[in-house]
C-alpha cells in the first residue's frame, strides 16, 4: 500500500533498508499515523518552534532491500527509483541544491537469537558504518557535510505466525530486541535510542493479519497494549531524529551565511552562491513545515537581490557579471514579432517567451540559472516573487495554490490574502518597469539585428509589458479569491443592474473570480458585456435611483464586514485598475480613448503635445517603416491572451471589456467604503458612457458624481462633468434638468475665472473673461420659458462683487426712499431683467418689519459694473439686514438669500461699535438704518392721558399728515401683547375733521381726507385679560396719495402701570365722616400732584385740603396724605331712593420722565433748528429719547425732581457713534462734530414748571362705608380723692379710682334699608373694656349687655386700679351688636348691623405714681464690706395708709 503523497517542498525524506521485504507489513500502520503531529523544535538561537504537521516521505533504498519493485510497496519503490539521490551520482559542491533524506532506516526481521548472530549483527554493522551521519564522523569534512546531516535508527519488525509458531508473547523475539540494543545502543545515557521494535501479526507466510481475533483473550489483550505503545515509541524516535538532524543542518546552514555574509565586500564574492546558500535555509524550514521562517529567508533574500540590482544600475562596474543584461525570452519575442512584419499574420502561433506563468518557480530552472550566473534581473525576481507567493498562499490556506494541499480544509486566512494582493500590486508595478529596461536593453545590444523605428519599438516594448501585466493579474486574481469576500460581493452585484454577454473562459473580473464556492452549486453571475447594438432601456437606465434599485455608488455597505476583508477588497480593486490600465495601452494603438481623455477636444494641439496615437501611412513614410508594419502589427502581442484577442476584435468590444474591468472594480472599492476611489472609478464609467452616446447611463452616473465633486471642492473635475451632464440632458430632452445643470456649470466658469475677473477692469484677462461661460445664458432664458415653474439659482454664483449701499436716499417730497444694488455682470451676453427686488428685514425681533425694495421693469444687465436704483414706498425705522435679493430674467431667477445676525437691546446690534467702516461689510453683514424725514407723515401712540377707573382704558393714537395730502388711508392696529384685546370698532375720534368709517375689519380703521399739515387723533378702548405690566402696540398705516400708495408703521410699548397709589382710612363722628388718604408713587418714577379733590353726590357733601399752585413732589419713599370731610346733606329715612354713596376722586399729576424727555426735546429741536441737520431729526430725537429713557433709573430721581434740572452727559454716553454708523462717512464726521459740541454748551437741561400736554388726569371711584350705627363713648372720673383734688390727672399705683361709662349712638349714616323702618325702636348691644392686665385692674361690669334707642344715654359705672407707674391711657371700649332672632314663623335669618365706635377719651391718659412716703437705708463704713447696706425704716403716705385699711 501506498502512503500519502505529498509535496517535496513541504515534507522530509526518510530512505529505508528493508532486505525482508517487511515494509509492506508496517505501512498501513504507519499511513494511518502519518503526518506527524505536533512536533517542537527548540533552538538555542530561535525561540521555540511548534510544527502542527510534518509530511514524511519513506524511499526505499534499492541496494540493500530484497525484492523490490514487488508487493504492496512498489508505488513508493517507484518513487525511490526517480528520486535523484537513489542513484551514484556526483554531488553538487552547493549545498542549497541538494535534497537529501533526514533519517535513515533499517527494518530487521530476526525471529532467533542465532541467526542474528550468524547473519543479521554483520550486516547491521556493515549498514551503520556506510550510513554514519556527518555529525558522527570525525572527519575533516564533516563540518561540510553537516548541510546533509542525518541519523540512523533500526527498526525489529517482530513478526510471528499465529497457526505455527509460540503464542504471544514470543520470548526468542524479545531475546533479538535486546541483544540488538546492547550491540548497538550504546552505554551512555544522553545518546539518543535509535533502536525500535514494531510486533506485528502474521496470519499466514504472505500477508499481515488484518485483527487479533485468532489470538487467546490474553494474549489479544497484551498484544494490542504492546504494539500501541510500540507505535508510539517509535514515532517518538522518529521525531526526536529527524529534528535532530534539522537542527544540525539549520546551524550548519547558519554557520555559512554568517561566513558568506562577512565576506560581501572582498573581491570574488558572488550573489548568486549567497543567494543559493541562504535559500537552503529557507527550503529546509519549508520542508519542515516552518513556512514563517522560509518567508523571512525570501524577503530577506528580496532586499538583497534589489540592492545589487540597485548597485548595478548606479556603477557600471558592479555587479557586472551577476545578471544577465536582458532576458532571451522577451528578447526572442520581440524579434519573432518583427521578423514577422513582412509577412502574413499566423494568429495560430505564439512568440516564444511568453507562454509562462509568473507565480510558477518551477517552469524554468531558476536555481541552476542563478547558480551559474546566467540569469536577467527580470526573472531572478520573477523567481523569487513566485516562491514569496506560494508561502503566502500555504499561510493564507487558499485552496488553489498549485493544486497542492486540496485537503485542508479550513478557511482562508484573509489579512494574508490582503497582504499577498499587497505585494503582488507592488510586483507587478515594479516588474513592467523592469522588463521595459531589460526590452531596451535587449533591442539596444541587438540593433544590428533589428534595424526599425525607435518609435515602433517603444510602441511594441509597452504592447509587450502590458500585455505580461494584464496575464500576471489575471493569475494573481484568480489564485486570491476567497469564500469571505465572495459572499458580500455576489449580494452587492445581485442589487446592480448589468448588461448581459456570455465571458471567455479565461477573463478574470469579479464576476468570476469571486463566485466560486466549494458548494456543489455555486452562484453564477452574468456579466455586464453584451453587444453593442442592443441599446440599453429606458426604464432601466431611470430606475438606478428609484426606490426598488440600488444606484452602484449608494448601494448599501456591509457594515460588518472585517477590516481586513475591506483591505482585500482594495487591493483587488486596483489589481483590476492595473489590468484595465493595460488594456487602456493597447487600446491607444487603436486611438480608442477611455477615462477623461475621450472627452478632450481633440483639434486643441495643447491636448495632445508629442503623444502619437495611431501611425498613419505619413508617420510610416517619415520613419522609413515598411507600410505592411503599420496599424495591424502592433496588435499582434494582444494575440497571445484570449481575453485580451476578443476585447482587441473590435471597438465595442474593447469598450464592453474596459467597463466590465472597471464594475468590478467599482464594486470591490464600494465594499470597502473607499468612496472616492470609487467616485474616480464611476467617472471612469461615466466617460464612457458618455463617449459611446450611452446619454441615460451617463446621466445617471453624472448625477451622483457632481455632488461628490461639489462635496470635495475638485472645481476642474466637477466642470467638466457639468458640461457633460448637462450635454446628456439636452441630448436626452430633459428641459428641467438640463437648465439646473447648465446653470450649475455657468456658475463654475464663473468661480474658476474670479482672478481674471477681478483684473478685468484694469485690462487685464479680457479675453478669458468674455469667453469664460461655456453656453449662452439668452439661450437658457429662452429655454426657461419652457419651464411651468420658476429656477431660483444663488445670485452670487453668477455676478460678482454684489454689495448693496447701506445709506438710504430719501425721495424729495415723498415718504418712500430708495437704494442703489452695486454688482458686477460677467456674462458676455447682454440680457434684460424683468425686474429686480431686494428685501430688507428688521434685525429685532420685537419689531418683525419687512420692506421691499423693487427696480423698474426691463433692467438691462450688460457687462461690467452696473448700479440699479431700488425704491421702497414703506417706511418702517429701525435696523435692517438684507434678506434676499432676487433678478429675474423669465424662469430663471438669480436669488440671495441672507442670514440674521444677533440682536441687541431696542433694535442695535451687538458689535456695532466694533466695526471700522460700516460700509465695508459684507452682504451678510450690511446693516441699513431706515428713518423718515422730518416731513413724512408721523403716528404716535401712547394711552389716554385721562384715566377713569370705572371705565375702560384706552390708547390714544395721533397722525400727522406733513407734507402729504392724504386721499384715502388704512390703519391697521394690532396688539403685540398677549391678552391685549383692542376695540377697534368703538374707535372714537378725538381732533381732526376725517371722517371714519366704521364698517372696516376687526383691526382696521379707515379714514378719508387728510390735508396736508394736518393732525387726526383717535382713542381705542383696550381690555387686559392678564396683569401685565406693559403692553405692545404695532400699527401700521396704508395710505393714498397723488404720487402713490405708502405704508407706515412702527411698534410701540406701552406701560400700563398707574404711576401712583391710593390708600384710604375712614374716621366715623356723629355727624361727619373723615378720609385720609396717602399717596405715593408706584413706580421709581417721581409725580408732581397738582390737585387732589373728592367731589360729593346728591346725598353725600365733601371737602378736600386744597394745595399750592406749584403742587407737592410724590415717590415712593415721599409719600403725601390727603384728608377729606364727608357729611350727609339730608337725613332721615327714605324707602323711595337708595343714596348715591360712590364718591369721585380727581387727581392731576406729571410723571417726572415725561418732564425730563419734553425738557429734552424741546432744547435739542430748538438747538437743531431749520439748519443742514434738521433733516435727521426723526433719527436723533427718537434715539436720544430712547437713551434717556434707559438712563433713568441711573439717576436720583428724587434731586432732579427737587432741583428741577438734569445732568445731560457726554457725547459717548448717549451712543451717538452706533448710531451714526448708518449715515454716509461725510454727514457721519459733520453731524458727529455737531453733537459734540451740543454737548459742551448743554451739559445741563432745566426743568420748567409747566409743559403744555404732560399733565394726565386720573379719576378713582371713592365709596362711602356703610355703617348701620355709629356709637358715642367716653370714659370720665366722678369720684376723686382729695389727691385727686390737689394734684389733677395723678395717681397712685394701687389706687382705687371710681369711674363712668357714658354711652350714646347714632343711626346717621345708615341708607334706611336694615334698621330704616325701626329707627325708633331700641337695639341690643354689648360693650367691653379691653386692657391690659398688666396696666389696669378692671373691677365691676367690664362686659355687660344693654339696649338704647337713637341718641339715648347710657351710663355704667366702673372701678378702675392701675397697675404700674407711668402715663396710662384710658382703657379701649368696643361695642358690638347683639344678634336678634325673628319669631318662629319669619323666614328672615338673625339681623347683625355694623357698628363703630366714635371713642372720645381716645388719645387721653393719667400720670400713676409710687404711693411710698420715705425709705431710710444704713451704710456701715467701718465695716470689713463697705457695699453692705441694711433696710433702717420706711414710711408710708398717710393717703397709701388710709387706703391700705
Amino acid at each position: 500500500m501506498a502512503l500519502p503523497a505529498a509535496s517535496s517542498s513541504s515534507s522530509v525524506k526518510v530512505i529505508y533498508s528493508d532486505p525482508s521485504n517487511v515494509f509492506p507489513l508496517i505501512s498501513e500502520g504507519l499511513g494511518a499515523r502519518l503526518p506527524l503531529r505536533n512536533l517542537h523544535w527548540n533552538s538555542p538561537s530561535r525561540p521555540l518552534r511548534s510544527i502542527e504537521s510534518l509530511f514524511v516521505e519513506f524511499i526505499p533504498d534499492d541496494q540493500n532491500n530484497a525484492g523490490a519493485g514487488s508487493g504492496e510497496g512498489d508505488t513508493v519503490a517507484s518513487e525511490a527509483r526517480r528520486d535523484p539521490e537513489s542513484k551514484k551520482e556526483r554531488r553538487h559542491q552547493i549545498p542549497g541544491l541538494r535534497q537529501t533524506p533526514y533519517l535513515k532506516i533499517f527494518l530487521l526481521r530476526c525471529d532467533d537469537i542465532e541467526s542474528y548472530k550468524s547473519t543479521w549483527r554483520k550486516t547491521l554493522r556493515e549498514w551503520i558504518k556506510a550510513n554514519t551521519p556527518p555529525s558522527q564522523s570525525s572527519s575533516s569534512a564533516s563540518n561540510q557535510e553537516n548541510h546533509d546531516a542525518f541519523e540512523w535508527m533500526i527498526v525489529h519488525v517482530a513478526a510471528f505466525d499465529t497457526t505455527n509458531g509460540p503464542g504471544w508473547p514470543n520470548r526468542a523475539l524479545i531475546s533479538v530486541i535486546d541483544k540488538v540494543r546492547a550491540d548497538f545502543q550504546g552505554s551512555s545515557k544522553s545518546q539518543i535510542s535509535r533502536i525500535a521494535q514494531l510486533p506485528v501479526l502474521l496470519s499466514d507466510s504472505r500477508q499481515a493479519s488484518k485483527d487479533v481475533s485468532s489470538l487467546a483473550r490474553p494474549e489479544r489483550e497484551a498484544f494490542r497494549s504492546e504494539a500501541m505503545k510500540a507505535w508510539e515509541d517509535l514515532l517518538v524516535k522518529v521525531k526526536l531524529l529527524i529534528l535532530t538532524s534539522f537542527d544540525l543542518r539549520v546551524r550548519q546552514y547558519e554557520e555559512d551565511i554568517k561566513e558568506k555574509g562577512s565576506q560581501r565586500n572582498l573581491p570574488g564574492w558572488n550573489l548568486c552562491t549567497f543567494f543559493i546558500l541562504k535559500e537552503g535555509l529557507a527550503r529546509g524550514f519549508e520542508s519542515v513545515g516552518l513556512v514563517e521562517d522560509a518567508l523571512i529567508g525570501y524577503d530577506e533574500l528580496s532586499v538583497e537581490l534589489q540592492n545589487a540590482i540597485n548597485d548595478r544600475k548606479e556603477s557600471s562596474t558592479s555587479s557586472t557579471n551577476l545578471f544577465l543584461d536582458f532576458t532571451e525570452e522577451l528578447f526572442a519575442s520581440i524579434s519573432a514579432i518583427l521578423a514577422s512584419a513582412e509577412e502574413a499574420l499566423d494568429t495560430s502561433t505564439k512568440a516564444p517567451g511568453l507562454d509562462f506563468s509568473a507565480l510558477d518557480a518551477e517552469q524554468k530552472p531558476y536555481r541552476e540559472l542563478i547558480l551559474s550566473s546566467s540569469i536577467s534581473a527580470f526573472d531572478f525576481q520573477n523567481y523569487v516573487f513566485a516562491r514569496q507567493f506560494s508561502l503566502l498562499s500555504r499561510l493564507a490556506r487558499l485552496t488553489s495554490t498549485a493544486g497542492r494541499l486540496n485537503e485542508v480544509k479550513d478557511p482562508e486566512d484573509v489579512p494574508l490574502v490582503a497582504e499577498i494582493t499587497r505585494r503582488s500590486i507592488v510586483f507587478v508595478t515594479h516588474m513592467g518597469n523592469t522588463m521595459r529596461e531589460d526590452l531596451e536593453a535587449a533591442l539596444h545590444y541587438n540593433h544590428a539585428k533589428i534595424n526599425v523605428s525607435p518609435f515602433l519599438k517603444d510602441s511594441m516594448t509597452e504592447e509587450l509589458i502590458a500585455l505580461w501585466t494584464y496575464s500576471t493579474c489575471q493569475q494573481i486574481l484568480r489564485e486570491t479569491t476567497v469564500v469571505s469576500l465572495s459572499k458580500p460581493l455576489q449580494q452587492n452585484l445581485n442589487r446592480t443592474p448589468r448588461q448581459k454577454m456570455p465571458l471567455e473562459p479565461e477573463q478574470f473580473t469579479e464576476a468570476n473570480t469571486n463566485t466560486r464556492s466549494p458548494s456543489p452549486k455555486p452562484p453564477v453571475r452574468t456579466s455586464s458585456l453584451q453587444d453593442r447594438s442592443s441599446p440599453v432601456s429606458t426604464s432601466s437606465a431611470q430606475d438606478v435611483f428609484s426606490d426598488n434599485q440600488s444606484h452602484p455608488l449608494r448601494s448599501p455597505i456591509h457594515h460588518q464586514l472585517q477590516h481586513s476583508v475591506r483591505h482585500l477588497a482594495v487591493h483587488r480593486a486596483e489589481l483590476y485598475l492595473i489590468a484595465r490600465r493595460s488594456l487602456h495601452i493597447l487600446g491607444l494603438r487603436h486611438g480608442w480613448k477611455t477615462g477623461w481623455i475621450s472627452v478632450i477636444d481633440d483639434n486643441d494641439p495643447a491636448n495632445f503635445q508629442n503623444v502619437p496615437l495611431i501611425i498613419t501611412s505619413s508617420e510610416v513614410q517619415n520613419e522609413s517603416i515598411p507600410f505592411s508594419m503599420g496599424v495591424g502589427m502592433l496588435m499582434l502581442p494582444a494575440l497571445y491572451n484570449k481575453t485580451l484577442t476578443k476585447a482587441l476584435s473590435s471597438k465595442d468590444a474593447f469598450y464592453l471589456y474596459y467597463e466590465e474591468l472597471s464594475l468590478s472594480a467599482l464594486e470591490l472599492y464600494r465594499l470597502s467604503r473607499t468612496r472616492k476611489f470609487a467616485q474616480s472609478v464611476a467617472a471612469d464609467i461615466a466617460v464612457i458612457k458618455f463617449f459611446l452616446k450611452d446619454y441615460e447611463a451617463a446621466a445617471t452616473y453624472f448625477k451622483e458624481m457632481v455632488l461628490f465633486y461639489g462635496e470635495e471642492n475638485w472645481r476642474f473635475l466637477e466642470a467638466n462633468v457639468l458640461r457633460m451632464y448637462a450635454q446628456c440632458l439636452k441630448e436626452l430632452d430633459r428641459v428641467d434638468e438640463y437648465i439646473n445643470v447648465a446653470l450649475e456649470m455657468l456658475a463654475k466658469g464663473v468661480d474658476n475665472n474670479r482672478h481674471a475677473i477681478d483684473n478685468k477692469f484694469r485690462g487685464e484677462a479680457k479675453h478669458s473673461l468674455a469667453n469664460m461661460a461655456a453656453s449662452s445664458l439668452l439661450g437658457l432664458i429662452e429655454t426657461s420659458k419652457k419651464l411651468r415653474k420658476p429656477v431660483f439659482v444663488p445670485l452670487q454664483s453668477y455676478f460678482r462683487k454684489v454689495s448693496l449701499n447701506p445709506y438710504i436716499q430719501h425721495l424729495e417730497d415723498q415718504d418712500g426712499f430708495q437704494m442703489i444694488l452695486n454688482l458686477l455682470c460677467v456674462m458676455s451676453d447682454e440680457v434684460i431683467a424683468d425686474w429686480v427686488k431686494i428685501h430688507i428685514i428688521s434685525n429685532n425681533d420685537k419689531q418683525p418689519w419687512e420692506i421691499h425694495l423693487a427696480s423698474a421693469e426691463h433692467v438691462p444687465l450688460t457687462l461690467g459694473e452696473l448700479q440699479i436704483p431700488v425704491v421702497a414706498k414703506a417706511m418702517f425705522p429701525g435696523w435692517y439686514m438684507i434678506e434676499t435679493i432676487t433678478i429675474s430674467c423669465a424662469n430663471i431667477v438669480f436669488k440671495y438669500e441672507g442670514r440674521r445676525l444677533n440682536k441687541g437691546v431696542g433694535g442695535v446690534p451687538y458689535g456695532m461699535q466694533d466695526q471700522p467702516s460700516f460700509g465695508q461689510a459684507t452682504l451678510e453683514q450690511s446693516l441699513i438704518r431706515v428713518w423718515p424725514e422730518p416731513g413724512a407723515l408721523r403716528v404716535h401712540v401712547g394711552l389716554c392721558r385721562e384715566i377713569h377707573l370705572e371705565q375702560l382704558r384706552s390708547i390714544m393714537l395721533e397722525i400727522s399728515s406733513g407734507h402729504n395730502n392724504i386721499n384715502f388711508g388704512e390703519l391697521l392696529v394690532r396688539a403685540g401683547s398677549a391678552g391685549l384685546r383692542l376695540q377697534t370698532s368703538d374707535v372714537e375720534v378725538i381732533e381732526g375733521d376725517t371722517r371714519i368709517i366704521y364698517d372696516a375689519p376687526t383691526g382696521l380703521i379707515r379714514f378719508e381726507c387728510i390735508a396736508e399739515n394736518s393732525v387726526l387723533k383717535v382713542r381705542i378702548p383696550y381690555r387686559l385679560e392678564n396683569d401685565t405690566k406693559e403692553i405692545s402696540v404695532r400699527t401700521e398705516v396704508t395710505y393714498s396719495t397723488v404720487d402713490g400708495n405708502y405704508t407706515y408703521g412702527d411698534v410701540y410699548n406701552l406701560s400700563v402701570l398707574l404711576p401712583l397709589g391710593v390708600n384710604v382710612q375712614d374716621i366715623f363722628k356723629r355727624r361727619s365722616l373723615f378720609s385720609k388718604f396717602a399717596i405715593s408713587a408706584s413706580t421709581p418714577i417721581p409725580l408732581r400732584l397738582l390737585a387732589c379733590r373728592v367731589e360729593g353726590t346728591d346725598d353725600f357733601e365733601a371737602a378736600s385740603t386744597p394745595l399750592k399752585r406749584s403742587g407737592l413732589f410724590i415717590s415712593q419713599k415721599q409719600p403725601v396724605s390727603m384728608a377729606c370731610k364727608i357729611t350727609r346733606k339730608t337725613r332721615g329715612f327714605s324707602v323711595k331712593r337708595v343714596p348715591e354713596r360712590r364718591l369721585s376722586m380727581h387727581i392731576e399729576y406729571q410723571c417726572l420722565d415725561e418732564e425730563i424727555c419734553a425738557a429734552f426735546s424741546n432744547t435739542f429741536l430748538t438747538d437743531l433748528g431749520t439748519g443742514k441737520f434738521a433733516k435727521f431729526v426723526r433719527l436723533l430725537q427718537p434715539w436720544a429719547e430712547m437713551v434717556i429713557r434707559s438712563r433713568l433709573l441711573n439717576y436720583d430721581l428724587d434731586v432732579i425732581g427737587l432741583s428741577r434740572e438734569i445732568d445731560l452727559g457726554t457725547f459717548d454716553d448717549f451712543g451717538w457713534q452706533r448710531l451714526l454708523e448708518g449715515m454716509p462717512v461725510s454727514t457721519r464726521v459733520d453731524l458727529g462734530l455737531w453733537l459734540h459740541e451740543w454737548h459742551q454748551k448743554r451739559q445741563v437741561v432745566g426743568l420748567p414748571h409747566h409743559i403744555s400736554g404732560l399733565l394726565r388726569y386720573i379719576i378713582i371711584p371713592v365709596d362711602v362705608p356703610e355703617m348701620h350705627v355709629v356709637h358715642s363713648a367716653r370714659l370720665g372720673f366722678f369720684q376723686r380723692s382729695p389727691r385727686l383734688d390737689e394734684s389733677p390727672g395723678v395717681l397712685a399705683v394701687g389706687e382705687i379710682v371710681s369711674a363712668e361709662l357714658i354711652l350714646k349712638h347714632s343711626r346717621q349714616w345708615d341708607t334706611g334699608q336694615v334698621v330704616g323702618k325701626g329707627k325708633r325702636s331700641s337695639l341690643g348691644f354689648y360693650y367691653e373694656i379691653e386692657t391690659n392686665p398688666e396696666t389696669w385692674l378692671v373691677a365691676g361690669q367690664r362686659r355687660a349687655f344693654f339696649s338704647a334707642m337713637e341718641d339715648q344715654v347710657v351710663t355704667f359705672p366702673v372701678i378702675l386700679i392701675p397697675q404700674r407707674p407711668g402715663h396710662l391711657p384710658y382703657p379701649g371700649i368696643e361695642i358690638r351688636h347683639a344678634e336678634e332672632k325673628h319669631g318662629q314663623e319669619s323666614t328672615e335669618g338673625p339681623l347683625t348691623l355694623n357698628c363703630d365706635v366714635d371713642y372720645q377719651s381716645q388719645g387721653e391718659s393719667i400720670h400713676v405714681v409710687r404711693d411710698l412716703g420715705s425709705t431710710t437705708i444704713g451704710l456701715d463704713v467701718d465695716g470689713p464690706r463697705t457695699d453692705d447696706a441694711q433696710l433702717i425704716m420706711s414710711a408710708r403716705t398717710e393717703r397709701a395708709t388710709e387706703l391700705a385699711s
